[in-house]
C-alpha cells in the first residue's frame, strides 16, 4: 500500500530512461486541453502496473485532495488560479501515477495574452474610487479590472489599443471574447490574426504617471501573423511547439503609416491623450515616466533614446546610442542630482522581426550589436 503525498513534494525530477522529460509531459498535457474525460480511476492501493511510471505525453490528471477519481479539466483551473495540485493519470488503464512524489505536479491557469503582471492603480469610474489594476494585453486589448476584497478581481472594462480581428466584441459583464472563428489557427488548420504573434506590446513594460493620471505604452501596430498547427512527435533535443519557426507567418501593412509607437492613455476616463508613431521602426522598448513629467524610452531600430512630455507627448530630447535599446531606463538621485540610466543592447525578437520586416518593404536588415551602459544627468 502506497500512501497519496500531502502536497509538500519537492518539484525537481531525475532523468529515467525511455521516459520523456517531465517539463515535456506537462507541455502536452497543457496544450491538449489539461485533460479529456476517461471511465474508471484505479486508486494507488490496487498496486496495479504503471503507478510506479514516469509522467507520459497523453497523461490526464486527477487532483491529490478534494474528489481524486475526477478528471482535472480547463474549467476546474480558474484564469490566474488558485493552483490544484494533482497527479498524472494513463487515460487507458485508468492508473493512477501517484507511485513516485517527483510525479505530483502544479496546475495553474494562465492568460496566454498577458505578457506582465498588471499594474496596481486605483482610478475613478463613476465618480467612485475603484481599486484598480490595469494591462495591456498582447491580444490588444486594454483591460480595466478590480481587485476585490478577499482576492478576488473582476472585469471593468476593456478598450482595443491597436488593430485586431480576432475578437468580435467584449462581454461587458465578464470580459469574455466572442472570437472570430476564422480567425484562430488550430491543428491542421491555417488561419490569418492581427496583430501577430508579437502582440499589440510583447514584454516591454508600460509606464504609469500619477500625477498626469496616464499610462505610457510601449506598442506596434499593422502587423498581422498566420499559423498552422501540426501534429508532430516528440524527438528530445529538438524544437516541439506543434509549429516549425519558419511556418510562423508574419506580415506589415506597407502602407501603413507607422509602425511602432509609444501611446499615452488616462487611466481614469479610459481615453488615448496622445501617440507618438515611428513610421520606420517598430517598438521595443520598456518607458520611465518621472516626478518631472517625462517619459523616457528607447524601443527604436535607429539607437536613439527620447525624452518626451508626459502630458503632450512632445519630443524634447535625444540621443543615439552605439546600440538599439530594449532595456527598461531607471532613474536614482546622488547628491541632489537626478540621474537616468539605461543599457543600450539589441538582439533577440527585435532583432528577429527587423530582419522579416527588412525582407518586405527594406528596412536596414542590420542593427549595431553592444552592450553599453548609459547615464544622463537631468537639469534642474
Amino acid at each position: 500500500m502506497r500512501e497519496r503525498g500531502n502536497g509538500n513534494a519537492c518539484c525537481g525530477s531525475s532523468p529515467t530512461t525511455g521516459a520523456p522529460p517531465r517539463r515535456r509531459f506537462l507541455q502536452a498535457a497543457i496544450a491538449a486541453g489539461v485533460s479529456l474525460g476517461v471511465v474508471g480511476v484505479a486508486n494507488a492501493d490496487d498496486e496495479k502496473p504503471g503507478a510506479d511510471e514516469r509522467p507520459k505525453p497523453g497523461d490526464h490528471f486527477v487532483p491529490l485532495v478534494g474528489d481524486t477519481t475526477k478528471v482535472v479539466t480547463v474549467d476546474d483551473l480558474p484564469l490566474g488560479g488558485p493552483q490544484v495540485q494533482a497527479y498524472p493519470i494513463d487515460p487507458k488503464t485508468g492508473v493512477v501515477r501517484d507511485g513516485s512524489r517527483l510525479n505530483l505536479v502544479i496546475l495553474i491557469r494562465l492568460d496566454s495574452a498577458a505578457m506582465n503582471a498588471p499594474m496596481v492603480i486605483d482610478y475613478q469610474k463613476g465618480g467612485a474610487t475603484v481599486k484598480g489594476l490595469f494591462t495591456p494585453a498582447r491580444n490588444g486589448y486594454l483591460y480595466w479590472l478590480e481587485r476585490r476584497d478577499g482576492g478576488g478581481i473582476s472585469f471593468v472594462n476593456a478598450s482595443p489599443y491597436v488593430k485586431q480581428n480576432v475578437f468580435k466584441s467584449i462581454n461587458p459583464e465578464t470580459g469574455r471574447p466572442e472570437v472570430d472563428e476564422t480567425h484562430k489557427p488550430g491543428t491542421g488548420k491555417k488561419a490569418e490574426f492581427c496583430p501577430s504573434l508579437w502582440g499589440g506590446k510583447d514584454w516591454p513594460y508600460e509606464a504609469y504617471n500619477p500625477k498626469t493620471g496616464m499610462v505610457y505604452i510601449p506598442s506596434n501596430d499593422n502587423h498581422c501573423g498566420s499559423m498552422e498547427g501540426k501534429v508532430q512527435p516528440y524527438v528530445a533535443g529538438q524544437w516541439w511547439t506543434g509549429i516549425a519557426i519558419p511556418d510562423i507567418g508574419f506580415t506589415v501593412d506597407k502602407s501603413a503609416p507607422f509602425y511602432g509607437e509609444v501611446q499615452a492613455w488616462d487611466i481614469n476616463n479610459g481615453e488615448q491623450v496622445w501617440q507618438e508613431h515611428y513610421p520606420k521602426s517598430m517598438m521595443w522598448g520598456s518607458l520611465l515616466t518621472t516626478a518631472g513629467d517625462l517619459v523616457f524610452g528607447g524601443g527604436t531600430n535607429d539607437r536613439y533614446f527620447r525624452a518626451y512630455d508626459a502630458k503632450s507627448g512632445k519630443e524634447l530630447w535625444q540621443f543615439r546610442t552605439n546600440s538599439g535599446i530594449i532595456a527598461p531606463p531607471s532613474t536614482y538621485e546622488v547628491d541632489g542630482v537626478q540621474y537616468v540610466a539605461v543599457e543600450s543592447g539589441y538582439g533577440v525578437d527585435p532583432a528577429f522581426q527587423q530582419g522579416l520586416i527588412s525582407n518586405m518593404i527594406g528596412w536596414q536588415k542590420d542593427v549595431p550589436q553592444g552592450g553599453v551602459v548609459w547615464v544622463f544627468a537631468l537639469r534642474k
